[in-house]
Formats: C-alpha cells, sequence, structure tokens
C-alpha cells in the first residue's frame, strides 16, 4: 500500500514539475489546477492574482461532518543549480529514498508536494465536506494569502495548512512579521590626512532571523559597530563606508567598513576585535575580524553622521525579546538588525520584528522609531502581516494528535513556529477557526540540493486520510 500512495502522490507532484510556478509567474499552474478542480467541484472561483478556492462536496455518508479546508501555496523558490531546464521545468529523479533534482534546480517540494497530496485525497479518498484554499506569492510575503477573503474562511471549522517541513511536527502558531525600513541622507566631507583601513567581520555563523534567532549567535553589523564605538575612546577616526548583512530576515554573518585615523590604531583595532570575538568562541567559532591597512578615501561620512550611526547600532533592541508564555523552548517576540547599506544617496538601515504579541510588536517598533528618530533615521514600515497564535486545547489538535500517536507509535513536537505562515491572514478573518500546519520531510528547501523523504509521504497521507473521514 505504501509503494502505491508514493507512487500515486509523485504522479500528481510531477505533472506540477511540467509547469514553471516562481512566485508572480503562477497564472499557467492557476488555470490548469483550476480545470482538474472542475472535476470535483461546481463551485469555484480563481481571483486576479491567481488564489484559488474551491469547495468539494463530502463523499456519500459524510454530508453531515464539519467541513475542512485544506490550503497549500503554489509558487516555489525556483533556485538554479547545474544545467537547469531551459523552460524551467522541474527535472526529478529518485535517489536513495528521496525525490531530489540532482542539483540541477530546486525541487519545489515547499509546497508542491501539500498541493500533490490535496489532488491525490480527491481522487482516492472518501472525506467529509472540503474547501480546497491554493495560494500565490506566499515565498515573497505571504501576499496571496493576505488578499483571500473574510467569506472564504468564515464559515469552515478547521484548516489544515499543508506546506510543514517535516513530519515529526505539528505546527499550532506562528509569528507575524514586521520589515522596517530606516533611512537618511548619506553626507560627505573631505577625507582628512592619517592612516587608513579596512575592517572586515566575518565567518560568523548568521542563519535564519525566525529559526535560529535564540541561538544568541553574533551580528556582524552590531559587532562592527560595538568595535568603533569602543575605538572612539582610544582615538578619533572618519569613516567612509559601512555596510553589511544581506536582507531583513537572515542574521547578519559578514560587515565591513573603511576607517581613517590620525595616528596608527592597528593595535588597538586587534585588541577590541579579539575581546569581543572572545565573547562569541561557542556560537561563532569560525568569527573573525581582519584589520588591512589601505589607500585613504577621498570622502568621508560627517563626524555628525558616524555619530548618529553608531548610537543607532547600539540602541536597538535586537535579538530574543521575549519567549512564549505557554510553548517550551519557543520564541514569542524578537528582532533582527538584517542589513546596512548605501543606496541612492542615503544610509539604509533593514529589521524584522517577528512577534506572537501585537503589544511587544509595538513596543520594538516603538523603540526603534524613538532610537532612529533620534538620529536623523526616517522610518517606514514595508510589511506588516499578523500573527497566528496557538490554541493547545483545540479539538482539532486532539484528534490529529491522537491520530498521529496510532501512526507513529510516538507523540509528535507541538510548537509555534517563529517565521510567518499563512494561517495568520486565515484566522485574522475567523477568531474561531482551528489551524493545524503538517506536512513530509523536506530537506534544504530553496536550494539546488531540496530533497523530499519518499517514506515520509504514506503515514502522512493516511492520518490526513482518517481524519477527513472523521474530522
Amino acid at each position: 500500500m505504501d509503494s502505491k500512495i508514493i507512487a500515486g502522490v509523485l504522479d500528481e507532484f510531477y505533472k506540477l514539475c511540467e509547469i514553471p510556478h516562481q512566485p508572480r509567474n503562477e497564472k499557467f499552474l492557476s488555470d490548469a489546477l483550476k480545470t482538474r478542480l472542475e472535476k470535483y467541484s461546481q463551485n469555484i472561483t480563481q481571483d486576479d492574482l491567481g488564489n484559488i478556492w474551491a469547495d468539494i462536496p463530502a463523499s456519500d455518508g459524510f454530508e453531515n461532518m464539519p467541513c475542512v479546508a485544506l490550503q497549500a501555496h503554489i509558487d516555489m523558490v525556483y533556485a538554479i543549480g547545474t544545467n537547469p531546464d531551459k523552460d524551467g521545468k522541474i527535472i526529478t529523479q529518485i535517489e536513495n529514498g528521496y525525490l531530489t533534482t540532482g542539483g540541477t534546480s530546486s525541487l519545489g517540494a515547499d509546497c508542491g508536494a501539500g498541493v500533490a497530496v490535496i489532488f491525490w485525497l480527491l481522487e482516492n479518498q472518501k472525506h467529509a465536506p472540503l474547501r480546497i484554499i491554493l495560494t500565490v506569492q506566499e515565498e515573497i510575503g505571504l501576499i496571496g494569502a493576505s488578499k483571500i477573503p473574510h467569506e472564504c474562511v468564515s464559515n469552515i471549522n478547521y484548516l489544515i495548512n499543508l506546506d510543514g517541513f517535516s513530519s515529526k511536527r505539528l505546527i499550532i502558531g506562528a509569528a507575524g512579521g514586521m520589515r522596517e525600513h530606516f533611512s537618511r541622507p548619506l553626507e560627505l566631507v573631505k577625507a582628512p590626512a592619517g592612516k587608513a583601513y579596512n575592517i572586515t567581520v566575518s565567518g560568523f555563523s548568521g542563519g535564519h532571523s525566525g529559526f535560529d534567532i535564540d541561538k544568541n549567535r553574533g551580528n556582524a553589523v552590531l559587532i562592527l559597530g560595538e568595535i568603533l564605538r569602543k575605538l572612539q575612546t582610544k582615538t578619533p577616526f572618519a569613516v567612509s563606508y559601512f555596510e553589511g548583512g544581506e536582507t531583513f530576515n537572515a542574521i547578519p554573518y559578514t560587515a565591513s567598513t573603511k576607517i581613517v585615523t590620525a595616528i596608527s590604531a592597528k593595535d588597538s583595532l586587534e585588541n577590541l576585535s579579539n575581546e569581543i570575538l572572545e565573547r562569541y568562541k561557542n556560537t561563532d567559532p569560525l568569527a573573525e575580524v581582519k584589520i588591512a591597512e589601505c589607500s585613504p578615501p577621498e570622502n568621508v561620512w560627517t563626524g555628525e553622521l558616524l555619530s548618529s550611526v553608531l548610537t543607532v547600532l547600539g540602541g536597538f533592541a535586537n535579538g530574543v525579546y521575549q519567549m512564549h508564555e505557554s510553548l517550551k523552548n519557543t520564541v514569542s517576540d524578537s528582532s533582527n538588525l538584517g542589513r546596512i547599506y548605501q543606496q541612492d544617496g542615503e544610509l539604509c538601515i533593514d529589521v524584522m520584528i517577528r512577534y506572537m504579541d501585537e503589544n511587544a510588536c509595538q513596543s520594538l517598533h516603538q523603540s526603534h522609531i524613538l532610537v532612529a528618530g533620534m538620529c536623523g533615521f526616517v522610518s517606514v514600515v514595508r510589511t506588516h502581516y499578523p500573527a497566528w497564535k496557538a490554541k493547545t486545547d483545540g479539538t482539532m489538535l486532539k484528534k490529529i494528535e491522537n491520530l498521529y500517536i496510532n501512526e507513529h507509535s510516538e507523540k509528535p513536537e507541538i510548537l509555534a513556529q517563529h517565521v510567518g505562515l499563512e494561517p495568520s491572514y486565515f484566522v485574522k478573518h475567523n477568531k474561531e477557526l482551528e489551524c493545524i500546519s503538517m506536512g513530509m520531510d523536506i530537506y534544504n528547501c530553496h536550494a539546488p540540493s531540496e530533497s523530499l523523504k519518499l517514506d515520509s509521504i504514506p503515514p502522512f497521507v493516511r492520518i490526513l486520510s482518517e481524519f477527513l473521514k472523521n474530522p
């Protein structure tokens, strides 16, 4: 039976691989899936973005059961590896019990595996009344889910999001997010005479600002700022540039600057750097600070700009703000200063706040605005999406947990993730809606090495099948 389930789900997945479906390029796949849903439903809506929701009548004898929504996103991150298909199709192969692309591109099991399971269930299993919700542009900020209307989820009892990456986990909550952007004019003056140094902080572990924020890893941008603040107590200096990090939601692992000092400062810089690196020897054992003499720049920041930037870097609330009150070892609220860079004549800083508590989000945001505003920075909120607050006593959770124990002979891990997930928007529309996110074992998402563990498919399908027959 397991081999039949695997073969059936893979057959559905292969159909997705034939049609490119990166974010904002989902139209052809959306149209194809809408056509397929017409076999099962006469009540289908497709919006202008490509989101689809469809009501599937219950199987005979299951008409009086509660309605269950099955939800997945249809877009994927297309990371190119070696020899990608020229048409953007996904070329797959099976290696040692895993579905992969052999390194040609990302696989798209996130969340194509969930979409494939939905269509396998529709074709093969009896079920209660269903609502199928297929969203777009999840990978670039939950955009499709944010456009799902109130009426799509207002009259359903349970929603299962099929975007989980581990067969051992039941996700019952997810953090909301706010992306902050701060900027001020880049004010320059002629560089003074003196010695110039390139300073590079590198080798820090970095990581995802949701999954890794509680690991106490060093933030390379803030550490470089600390080095410069401490250097101010030793000798005056000027800065010609300061940059580091890659994006809002990644912990910076490298940062660099160029400074000009009136006297030699290499010994002081090395001593200060070694003192700071000692604090991170356990979390970031490969971290290092390189100091190299270089040719002097033509221009440097004004003294006021330098003072303002170092004040901001020293005053930002960064890292874990508070832990979850009822879920063990789960972060509730955090902040990550992800990037500092120069662009179009401005100095810019990008920050990511993640939160379960809206009040905590606003406290962090106001703190950042206050510090940055005092230092001449203007703030803009780029995105702000809601939290999905965990419900530990839900009826659906208890039933699926029992089905999991029957299938695996052990309890699942039950947690709230410190990242954004689409149910955040659905519970905003329906406060009574019970949601769970679950999935199969998917590794190295968004990379050419992405893989789907095949033997994780049948247990997942059986748990869903049993729940849909008696929600």
